[in-house]
């Protein structure tokens, strides 16, 4: 599991097995945000690995095989991206590992199968899977880790080819 504290210093629990849970300090108790009859608009229960909230307070998360879901934990509904690898503007298919914020209209996601970057404004992905040019012309994939330096380049952990610089 992967726990995220929001801007609202809310707990949130992004789970393998009970889909989106929050934390209840005050009650010592945790919630499933997972769709139920209660809450018709929750999200379905599966396999979340990775969560971010971004400026507009929705949370983001991936999945192993649900592609990248936006929740509004205000309004209590979520929005699903789908993946395609037929569609140029749609998240390639393939297990997310990742997500990261790169500006007020961009953000990056890791997956098995290299990465890509969603544009909030369009709502379109561009896809990355390319070669590395240095290892030997190995594949681009199973990125699992990013951040950001202070010059603007961005840092890339993948499991197999270590760590990328992209700009």
């Amino acid at each position: 599991p992967k726990i995220y504290k929001d801007h609202q210093n809310r707990f949130w629990i992004a789970t393998t097995h009970y889909g989106l849970c929050e934390y209840l300090i005050s009650k010592d108790s945790i919630i499933s945000h997972s769709n139920s009859d209660l809450l018709p608009y929750g999200i379905q229960t599966g396999s979340m690995v990775c969560i971010f909230q971004d400026r507009q307070d929705n949370l983001w998360l991936g999945t192993r095989e649900q592609g990248v879901i936006r929740f509004n934990p205000v309004r209590q509904c979520a929005f699903f991206y789908d993946q395609d690898d037929y569609q140029k503007a749609k998240l390639q298919k393939s297990p997310i590992n990742e997500l990261f914020q790169i500006d007020k209209h961009n953000a990056l996601i890791g997956s098995q199968n290299g990465f890509s970057i969603f544009n909030t404004t369009s709502k379109t992905f561009t896809n990355y899977k390319g070669e590395a040019k240095n290892k030997q012309n190995n594949y681009l994939k199973s990125i699992t880790t990013f951040n950001k330096d202070l010059q603007g380049n961005y840092w890339l952990g993948t499991s197999g080819l270590g760590i990328m610089k992209w700009n």
